[in-house]
């Protein structure tokens, strides 16, 4: 999803998410305007995967939002 779209994505959830995980790859998007996007208490994790083509290898930078639980940072783990 492109971040100009993301606005409309999260009023549309509304506060039908609750408090379930939310995983986020949008680039530059913070994790607490996912969450007072969506509404409700959601546990909002936002992971930055790189693509190393030329090693073959990636790694993922997760940085969980205010209210994220632990089951949704192990999951993004």
């Amino acid at each position: 999803m492109k971040p100009q779209d993301v606005g409309s994505a999260l009023a549309d959830l509304g506060g039908a998410v609750g408090d379930a995980g939310v995983l986020s790859i949008v680039a530059g998007l913070r994790t607490g305007s996912i969450e007072e996007g969506i509404g409700g208490s959601p546990s909002v994790v936002r992971a930055m995967p790189n693509t190393p083509a030329r090693v073959g290898k990636g790694v993922t930078a997760l940085a969980p939002g205010r209210r994220a639980h632990d089951a949704t940072r192990r999951l993004a783990e």
